[in-house]
């Protein structure tokens, strides 16, 4: 697996019923300013996923958003004293994979099965879904993403097997509102890419300044060994902060 921003692409293929995929912090939007803008805001934070799994598999994304506490609750506990339907019924919000964005009746209570649900698609066959959301909210919320492939309708006692391994191939994006140098960072990451211009900056003026007092010394014979160690410490440091910088120019491209 790799990321790229905020973006996880991976084959995941685990015995866990219930796996954690990643975890971000989501800037507060309003969401008035959606229906202003035909329903996008481009202000607004955005989870986007686009899976490919079995057709044959019922395997659910399941949303933790209700705080620190809650998510350690869940995530603290073993799967003997928790088991995967108990943890997807304490989700903020689960997304059904199997499920189609059509709803089943005009409340939308429930949503429609996907056409290969229903058409004879083998179980065996591979299926791709995707979609969009937006988040809004008045503060700053952490997000914590979870695959999970266990029926929540289940019950453990009566049906004595409920939970199966996860197995898909995921493309997990998540972004914020703001600028584009913001956009794919989490909420407490904002900064980070304009503060490593500005360190890089100010250590290219003292990489220049200690290039000039080392020429100046070598003029006069005074050059000493300690001097040398400390321009090769500046070298490296800006070295450093060259290649932190690329990796955020990266990270935010």
């Amino acid at each position: 697996s790799f990321t790229d921003a905020k973006r996880l692409v991976e084959r995941l293929r685990t015995m866990e019923s219930w796996t954690v995929l990643d975890h971000f912090c989501f800037l507060p939007a309003d969401s008035g300013d959606a229906a202003a803008d035909g329903g996008k805001d481009a202000n607004a934070g955005m989870f986007a996923y686009n899976i490919t799994m079995r057709a044959g598999t019922r395997q659910t994304i399941a949303l933790y958003y209700d705080g620190f506490e809650a998510w350690q609750s869940i995530y603290g506990k073993s799967a003997s004293s928790m088991s995967c339907s108990e943890r997807l019924a304490a989700a903020s919000h689960t997304i059904q994979l199997w499920k189609s964005e059509v709803c089943a009746d005009a409340d939308c209570e429930e949503q429609r099965d996907h056409d290969w649900v229903t058409d004879g698609t083998l179980p065996t066959d591979f299926v791709t879904v995707e979609r969009e959301y937006q988040f809004y909210g008045s503060s700053s919320k952490w997000f914590y993403v979870v695959v999970a492939n266990c029926d929540p309708t289940c019950d453990l006692e009566l049906d004595g097997f409920c939970m199966s391994p996860v197995d898909m191939a995921v493309e997990l994006s998540m972004t914020n509102g703001r600028t584009a140098n913001d956009r794919h960072f989490s909420s407490d990451e904002i900064g980070v890419y304009n503060t490593t211009i500005v360190f890089f900056t100010f250590q290219c003026l003292l990489m220049l300044y200690a290039w000039c007092v080392r020429n100046s010394l070598l003029r006069v014979k005074k050059y000493h060994w300690t001097v040398w160690m400390l321009f090769i410490s500046i070298i490296l440091q800006w070295l450093t902060l060259l290649f932190n910088l690329i990796h955020y120019a990266v990270y935010a491209a």
